[in-house]
């Protein structure tokens, strides 16, 4: 579980600071119980010479782990038959 200030991303863990645009999401967690959800927040505008916000990288990397089947992930370099995964 990442914990993280409620100023901070959870992708870079740089600071969020006044006047930057962000993105919360609402995280839900089974095992609490029925407590209050806990809140990721990321940046929502691309840094300086980069093209994604980290709102839209972290979409981006669950979008991949969800439609990646589970013996592959993080694995591409094992594959016997020697092909390389690319997701664009």
């Amino acid at each position: 579980m990442i914990v993280c200030c409620a100023n901070q991303c959870a992708l870079c863990r740089s600071s969020i600071v006044s006047g930057q645009r962000w993105v919360r999401e609402k995280i839900y967690d089974p095992a609490l119980n029925g407590r209050d959800p806990s809140y990721h927040r990321y940046h929502a505008e691309p840094f300086p010479g980069q093209a994604e916000s980290c709102w839209e990288k972290h979409q981006m990397e669950s979008e991949i782990a969800r439609t990646t089947p589970a013996p592959l992930r993080g694995h591409s370099e094992q594959l016997e038959n020697k092909h390389v995964l690319a997701f664009i």
